[in-house]
């Protein structure tokens, strides 16, 4: 037998072949149904803060990406939002994050973020100390019991100091 579903009733045809013909066959069965059950589940997916370095230039640093690191996003689908908590501008290292609530998730022009299971995990911002020389001006003369001074000032090599700071 060859059942299918013939209309939006849940009509069932029972069909046979017989000498090349497809015969109905449906009167001779006492059909039940029994529905299944078909429920949807959210999608897991895990976002992660991008980690993010720089060396030091007095303005803070922020996360400004992030990576799906478990679970995927389907074709179609993307983040249309995201915020991002903390910053470092001093020379250390700190946490980050993505803003609980904040992830927006669209497909075609349409917020699907209520189907997904979005674990949000920490990142790192770093800032590294900014290499600098400072040379010391220098001067000599000979022994006269007066102190020797120096006129030339700190000279500051390598990437220089930040604008507004000073030796």
């Amino acid at each position: 037998p060859y059942p299918s579903i013939i209309d939006n009733e849940h009509k069932i045809v029972i069909k046979k072949d017989y000498k090349g013909q497809t015969i109905d066959v449906t009167e001779n069965y006492d059909i039940s149904w029994q529905l299944g059950k078909l429920e949807v589940v959210k999608r897991k997916i895990s976002l992660k803060a991008d980690d993010e370095t720089k060396i030091y230039d007095g303005l803070p640093l922020h996360h400004d990406s992030f990576t799906v690191v478990t679970g995927k996003l389907p074709d179609g689908h993307s983040v249309v939002e995201i915020s991002y908590n903390g910053s470092q501008t001093d020379v250390g290292e700190s946490k980050g994050n993505i803003v609980e609530g904040s992830v927006v998730i669209h497909f075609n022009s349409q917020d699907v973020t209520q189907y997904y299971d979005i674990t949000l995990i920490d990142g790192r911002l770093k800032v590294e100390p900014r290499p600098i020389t400072v040379i010391a001006g220098s001067a000599q003369k000979r022994l006269d019991r007066k102190p020797l001074t120096c006129p030339h000032e700190f000279i500051v090599g390598g990437m220089g100091l930040v604008a507004g700071q000073h030796l």
